[in-house]
């Protein structure tokens, strides 16, 4: 019987997430959390349907993962499903090409998935929330977006629950003023600019913005990808070693 011919999904940048649950053996409620998870990966695919290329669920033990068109929409993928599992997560983003050998979403990889993996790793090892990798070494684009994913999870570490409560809602809905969040929260306009201030809002803002339009960038991507001598005709990648 002839071998199946893989079919490579056009694009040399889609992006795979994968998502680890810390310490999940430590959970005594895993059915509550996973039975959460679950929830909330449909309602990622939803809120992303157009951006989705492969939808997010559940895959191995306390791992799950998803594929998207393209890399523009990962950190805000990644937020939602922060926002909704109680529990802290690693989150590895894969930047590359994904190839499908099967009719059904089965036996997939490509660069892409062995990116996310060592992303992954690299979390762990590192003890990062989240790191992005798009090319088989360091490259310039990946460490800014890695040194900025960091500075922002650092700010957002040290927030108080009351500034968590008013900068998740704020982050949610950038166009209100500060009179109207005052109001939202039974608060001065005044003490909204205080809690920004001492939650150093703006440097995490740009942080966040800078991370966004990196990962939306063609060109850096582009240019990080072709830095490692991928093409588009390369020949099939040979497990995490691309």
């Amino acid at each position: 019987m002839p071998a199946r011919a893989r079919t490579a999904l056009p694009s040399q940048k889609r992006c795979v997430i994968i998502g680890d649950v810390r310490e999940s053996r430590l959970l005594d409620n895993w059915t509550r959390v996973f039975n959460r998870i679950q929830t909330h990966l449909v309602e990622a695919n939803r809120r992303f349907a157009s951006d989705v290329l492969i939808s997010f669920a559940p895959t191995v033990g306390d791992e799950f993962q998803g594929v998207l068109r393209t890399p523009l929409k990962a950190y805000d993928a990644c937020l939602m499903l922060r926002s909704g599992i109680p529990t802290r997560l690693r989150i590895g983003i894969g930047i590359g090409a994904v190839e499908r050998h099967f009719a059904r979403d089965k036996g997939m990889r490509g660069t892409a998935f062995y990116r996310a993996r060592a992303a992954i790793e690299a979390c762990k090892k590192l003890n990062r929330a989240t790191l992005v990798n798009s090319a088989a070494e360091p490259s310039s684009t990946d460490v800014a977006i890695n040194s900025l994913l960091h500075v922002a999870a650092t700010l957002e570490e040290r927030w108080t629950p009351r500034q968590r409560q008013l900068l998740g809602f704020y982050r949610e809905n950038p166009n209100w003023s500060y009179d109207r969040l005052g109001k939202r929260f039974q608060v001065t306009k005044q003490a909204v600019s205080q809690i920004l201030a001492a939650a150093d809002w703006d440097t995490f803002r740009e942080a966040e913005t800078a991370i966004r339009t990196l990962l939306g960038n063609d060109d850096a991507l582009r240019q990080a990808v072709k830095l490692q001598g991928f093409t588009s005709r390369s020949k099939a990648p040979r497990v995490y070693s691309d």
